[in-house]
């Protein structure tokens, strides 16, 4: 049988950016615990572009939390009133420059469910072409490399980091495309 909980208290703890909870929570035998979950105040976008020639836009992304930079898609926040595909379109040409007219919904995941309540929106971009520079937030330090799906297998067998937004984007991708 699958544990009930009911929340007896909920505290505030940090609140800016995103927020950091703590609930107490009452099991069915009546004991409490203490779970801590971070609120993002957001839903998000990954976006697999692909360019005119087939490539995929891959983002080499420093991440500060793991102090390197890793290998994903672009992708960021969706704001408010804007729907995935729109903050897709928006993310893209702000992150790589690219614009794309054939855009598509893949579907959505949790990346951290055990303590985030971030859906993560996955939205292809087929035949995306540079128009513009970026325009990085300034926490943002991203190049964009355009590979091949053998290229970025080849990577992933080479043991390269990845963040796991990414290997679930692409995953969305391999099965909607049927490949």
């Amino acid at each position: 049988m699958i544990p009930h909980f009911k929340v007896v208290d909920e505290k505030i703890v940090y609140d800016d950016f995103l927020t950091l909870k703590v609930d107490e929570l009452l099991k069915d035998d009546q004991s409490s615990i203490f779970y801590h979950v971070i609120l993002t105040k957001c839903e998000a976008v990954s976006i697999i572009a692909k360019t005119q020639d087939g490539n995929f836009l891959v983002a080499d992304e420093y991440r500060h939390p793991i102090k390197k930079s890793i290998i994903g898609f672009p992708g960021g926040r969706i704001e408010d009133q804007e729907n995935p595909i729109e903050a897709a379109k928006r993310e893209l040409k702000e992150e790589t420059g690219y614009i794309s007219s054939n855009w598509s919904y893949l579907g959505s995941s949790y990346a951290m469910p055990a303590i985030c309540e971030q859906k993560i929106h996955f939205v292809l971009a087929e035949g995306a072409y540079k128009e513009s520079n970026t325009k990085l937030d300034p926490f943002e330090v991203i190049s964009i490399t355009e590979l091949k799906m053998e290229d970025i297998n080849k990577k992933i067998i080479e043991g390269y980091e990845f963040d796991g937004i990414f290997l679930t984007a692409l995953n969305f991708y391999k099965i909607i495309k049927g490949i």
